[in-house]
């Protein structure tokens, strides 16, 4: 499971941003599809949706993060469906004190489920040479599994001047190695899930009192497969005393499609879209059909209001 914005999944990235944020409760969520065809066949759906909140730490000028994740993978022509409830927590310290550079550490845990739909609907290479039943096929289990998932993470955000602010963030997802979540069986036992690491970047740079640009990458791999992403996102403002923002951006993911990306913010509010225009030998098999993502994230923020002692007043005489 990946986004092209990964930025709009901040806790599926790295349970470290738990609670990173400027206010009472976040509340968020992302959609992707992918590989749309004329019917419908080989069609990838992935919705996304979370919630977080910060709480006093255990320093002045540190604080806690709780959250929650929700998320549905679906894939394919035989409806493979991966989906999760995850908690998260994470604990953000500041270093400086100033708090401007902070070091957070977070983990996450929750169950994730897998699924097979119709199993009759994949074709396996062994098949299609011998035309006879796949062995593959006869070992695969339609049976629903679910398993204790876990990951953790560290990121690091501080400014590097007066105009440029750096976020950096690892993540290791599946760290007790989950032996239930494979559809593919051996000797009647499942494979374990293998370990994904996970490496991501930011560098906010502010041109002006407008114009802000974001150069950015993510890199994650899993045993000998890799995903590289590389960004540049720029966001300007419109009015000095207006709180829109405009966002317009381009990336590429190593070897597999180039993105367009749009987005705005308006106060608490914030949206994002994003187009993956294929470019790989791929385009060959969906008929150059990319992917398209929607994602939205607002924070509510909660003000008490100050208590006063009344005061009387005597008059002087």
């Amino acid at each position: 499971m990946h986004f092209t914005q990964y930025y709009l999944s901040p806790l599926q990235l790295n349970p470290a941003n738990t609670g990173d944020f400027f206010g009472s409760i976040r509340i968020g969520g992302i959609y992707r599809g992918q590989n749309f065809t004329p019917n419908n066949i080989g069609n990838f759906r992935t919705p996304l949706i979370y919630g977080d909140a910060p709480l006093k730490g255990l320093r002045r000028k540190d604080w806690i993060g709780l959250g929650v994740t929700l998320y549905q993978d679906q894939a394919g022509v035989a409806n493979v469906t991966n989906s999760g409830l995850f908690g998260s927590a994470a604990y953000h310290f500041a270093v400086s004190k100033d708090a401007k550079t902070v070091l957070s550490a977070g983990v996450m845990a929750g169950y994730a489920q897998l699924k097979l739909g119709d199993k009759d609907k994949l074709v396996f290479a062994d098949a299609i040479k011998s035309g006879n039943a796949s062995t593959d096929l006869n070992a695969l289990s339609t049976q629903t599994v679910k398993d204790l998932d876990v990951s953790a993470g560290l990121t690091l955000k501080t400014p590097l001047n007066n105009a440029m602010n750096m976020t950096l963030g690892f993540a290791v997802r599946h760290i007790n190695r989950p032996s239930k979540l494979s559809l593919l069986t051996s000797g009647g036992s499942s494979a374990r899930k293998r370990l994904n690491y996970s490496f991501n970047g930011a560098f906010d740079l502010a041109l002006n009192e407008r114009l802000t640009l974001t150069p950015q990458f993510m890199f994650q791999t899993t045993a000998k497969q890799r995903e590289i992403m590389v960004q540049a996102l720029s966001s300007y403002k419109l009015k000095k005393d207006n709180p829109l923002k405009l966002q317009a951006g381009l990336g590429y993911r190593l070897g597999d499609a180039a993105q367009i990306l749009l987005g705005a913010d308006w106060g608490n509010l914030r949206v994002g879209m994003a187009y993956d225009v294929r470019v790989s030998s791929q385009s060959n098999i969906d008929g150059g059909n990319g992917a398209f993502e929607l994602g939205v994230a607002y924070i509510v923020k909660i003000y008490k209001n100050p208590k006063v002692d009344p005061v009387i007043f005597c008059p002087r005489f």
